[in-house]
């Protein structure tokens, strides 16, 4: 085993630094243009920036909710989340980026609601992890009366010639909280 230890790295060397040949931005870039995506388009644009595998398991995680049985009140979540003419047979065929697009829309909805804004983002370092780099983030948001600043950790892996951001732990437990809110809500 001592022996292949420097062939083991080497060969975790080349690979990481193939990823990063064949992409044509940087992760900080790709971090950079997300972030400025939110602040000029807000929470609907984030779907652009995530990975497509990363896509699906969004959807993977919260598409039981509109399926038959899935939720007491699944044509109330279905319009408030895609639209009045949305059906439990259109949410299904979704391409995942429009899935979580719905969800953003919210999200978005809500920020707009009460007037927060994101100020100023900035990289502040990296980590690099084989083939994922995790980007470590301070951003400053709020409303006009309260702004606060928070560190977050942006993960990110190749996809295609570029980077697309991880799910955060957040938006997955938005969905977790999501299902187990909609599995404890009566029907109406």
């Amino acid at each position: 085993m001592h022996k292949l230890r420097p062939l083991i790295l080497i060969s975790a060397f080349l690979l990481f630094t193939s990823f990063q040949a064949i992409a044509a931005e940087t992760p900080e870039q790709v971090c950079e243009q997300y972030l400025a995506a939110i602040k000029q388009r807000g929470m609907t644009a984030v779907p652009d920036f995530i990975h497509p595998e990363e896509l699906q398991r969004f959807k993977d995680m919260l598409m039981p909710l509109f399926q038959e049985g899935g939720s007491p009140n699944r044509e109330d979540l279905i319009h408030g989340f895609f639209g009045k003419s949305a059906t439990p047979e259109s949410v299904e065929a979704m391409p995942p980026g429009e899935f979580m697009r719905g969800f953003m829309g919210i999200a978005d909805a809500q920020m707009k609601k009460l007037n927060v804004t994101i100020d100023k983002t900035e990289i502040i370092g990296s980590i690099t992890e084989v083939t994922t780099v995790h980007l470590v983030t301070r951003a400053t948001a709020g409303t006009d009366d309260l702004k606060l600043t928070q560190l977050e950790v942006a993960s990110l892996r190749p996809s295609g010639d570029t980077w697309r951001l991880l799910l955060s732990g957040r938006l997955e437990g938005m969905a977790q909280a999501l299902r187990a809110q909609s599995a404890n809500r009566p029907s109406q």
